[in-house]
């Protein structure tokens, strides 16, 4: 929120993970079936509001996640996991298990990124709001309106009025 209101960001955002720099890993069991050996493990990463915007990912189908704590239960999947774990159908309304504990509805289907590297093909990724299962350790990404240094000096203003860096 600080961000944004400086003026120099047109949106920042918090997050577990990001592309090219992956996060947590899990499996996944759909609609209550057991976890499947064969199947791909997936990326799940928490994410505050403006994470899809700040990295300009699509929504292709469905509806973004609400960020008024309504959305615990639902999830976001990208089209990896609409691949491997739907192949044929469609996973909007399915539920997901993830972690072996967590169980969450799909509400939508965003594009695929590239989360290890640059050659390789986008794997399943799963995306939770940030309030369902926040973390210690985050990134923060940020879209600099203009200049990038007079953004970057922003940011680090910011983070020590937080008291997050010395």
């Amino acid at each position: 929120e600080r961000l944004r209101v400086r003026g120099q960001v047109t949106g920042a955002a918090v997050s577990t993970g990001m592309p090219l720099a992956t996060g947590m890993v899990g499996t996944i069991a759909v609609d209550g079936d057991p976890e499947r050996d064969k199947a791909p493990a997936s990326l799940i990463t928490a994410v505050t509001e403006d994470y899809f915007g700040v990295l300009r990912i699509p929504l292709h189908r469905g509806r973004w996640l609400r960020f008024d704590g309504t959305d615990h239960d639902s999830v976001l999947v990208n089209e990896a996991v609409a691949r491997h774990y739907f192949p044929g159908n469609d996973p909007l309304g399915h539920r997901v298990s993830f972690y072996g504990k967590r169980d969450a509805v799909v509400v939508g289907i965003v594009a695929d990124t590239r989360d290890s590297d640059l050659p390789s093909e986008p794997g399943p990724h799963i995306y939770q709001p940030f309030e369902a299962a926040p973390q210690r350790f985050v990134k923060i990404l940020v879209r600099a309106s203009a200049d990038t240094s007079v953004a970057a000096g922003v940011l680090r203003e910011v983070l020590r009025e937080a008291d997050i860096v010395s």
